[in-house]
């Protein structure tokens, strides 16, 4: 049921009024969308690995994702946590993701990780969990998965963890996410 709605109509019979705003509501009226509980604040460079990845995710839950070279004003301390999501570059994540932290002081208390990498299983994240704690983020949960690499003299082999992030990757990080949710306070 729509209504259409002006200022005499809202003074003329308020009792539709209320139960425009309640079917509606007000973020609609006012033309703002509902936030998500988790943001993730992301860098992908080379093969888009881990874009693929954050948008996979989105697809199937409520996040809100920011590039962050696009990150202008937000206030990301309304959000239950927030994750920082980079391929990972010469051993650590993406020099914009730390960047963002120097200068960023509106954020939520905790905060998980996901990154994607051509080797796998190593510890990636640890030094941006230390900037966290440092900023008095605590780190509930970090996701890894492997990703295409043709950095450097892996390009004269063809790369390495082709065809990654692949299906399962994707999979286990809509998980990871979905505990995420239940972690964060």
């Amino acid at each position: 049921m729509g209504y259409d709605f002006h200022t005499d109509d809202a003074q003329a019979d308020n009792g539709t009024f209320c139960k425009y705003i309640l079917e509606q509501g007000i973020e609609r009226i006012r033309g703002e969308q509902q936030m998500a509980d988790i943001a993730i604040i992301y860098q992908s460079v080379h093969h888009g690995n881990t874009k693929k990845v954050v948008e996979k995710i989105q697809e199937a839950l409520d996040v809100d994702l920011y590039p962050v070279t696009q990150i202008e004003t937000t206030d990301f301390s309304k959000y239950k946590g927030i994750g920082f999501a980079s391929g990972i570059y010469m051993s650590k994540m993406h020099p914009s993701l730390f960047d963002f932290l120097k200068k960023e002081n509106k954020l939520p208390r905790q905060a998980f990780i996901l990154y994607t990498s051509g080797s796998g299983g190593k510890n990636y994240a640890k030094k941006y969990v230390e900037t966290l704690k440092k900023k008095g983020i605590e780190t509930v949960g970090v996701f890894e998965c492997r990703g295409y690499d043709t950095y450097g003299p892996l390009k004269w082999i063809g790369g390495i963890a082709k065809n990654h992030p692949d299906e399962k990757d994707l999979k286990r990080a809509i998980e990871f996410i979905e505990d995420m949710k239940e972690k964060l306070c």
